[in-house]
């Protein structure tokens, strides 16, 4: 019996997939107060005795400075954008891994590291030992200061936020039933069915080429409210 071969997925047809989905989904939208750096800005959030949380958003094309803590652990999660996690060596050898939406940094003790955002805003959310930077050593500046603007600073409050998911989900469902509608008379796939296969596509389009101390694709639930 002859083997069928398996259908070569189209390069071009994931990037506009993903283009679509970047396109249609909401930003993250994180409460809290925003406190500028070199690299961008953080917002702070749970602050507790064993662990703290906070959101971290790298400008283009920049980076954090480059870091080492010789006794506390810290998780970084990649919730928006494309960037690059570097570690230094003491004999200077750098590694650099890619990494994306959905890969999880595990940074451990003794490390030197920075992270690097790509061509569009690097969102982190981060999980860590209590009182982790109180003893932060910075080994180098960041190489490049980011243009952060008033707008980029400008922060939302809960109330915000709650208005903007509920005019958005409205919006969303209106713009659905009449897809929905419209596909029905044209006899077309459900779009739900539609949008689950542009899901999957995206998911195979932006596999990340991470590996060892990241955890490419974590299967967890991650809280949308991030630090806020």
């Amino acid at each position: 019996m002859r083997e069928r071969r398996r259908q070569q997925i189209d390069p071009k047809k994931l990037r506009k997939h993903s283009q679509i989905i970047e396109q249609r989904s909401d930003p993250i939208m994180v409460v809290g107060e925003r406190e500028q750096t070199d690299y961008g800005f953080f917002i702070d959030g749970h602050k507790g005795k064993s662990f703290e949380t906070k959101f971290i958003l790298i400008m283009p094309s920049c980076m954090t400075p480059t870091w080492l803590h010789e006794k506390k652990s810290r998780v970084v999660r990649i919730v928006g954008g494309i960037g690059q996690y570097q570690t230094f060596a003491e004999d200077g050898t750098v590694t650099t891994k890619t990494v994306t939406v959905g890969d999880e940094i595990v940074i451990e003790p003794g490390t030197t590291y920075r992270i690097v955002s790509g061509p569009s805003k690097l969102e982190c959310y981060v999980t860590q030992d209590s009182k982790y930077e109180a003893s932060l050593k910075e080994i180098a500046p960041a190489e490049v200061v980011a243009n952060v603007s008033p707008d980029d600073l400008t922060g939302i409050s809960a109330a915000d936020k709650a208005h903007r998911i509920t005019m958005g989900t409205d919006r969303s469902s209106r713009r659905n039933r009449a897809r929905e509608q419209i596909a029905a008379q044209r006899g077309e796939a459900p779009i739900r069915s539609r949008q689950r296969r542009m899901y999957q596509s995206e998911e195979s389009f932006f596999n990340s080429t991470a590996a060892g101390d990241i955890n490419v694709m974590p299967v967890m639930d991650f809280d949308p409210d991030g630090a806020g």
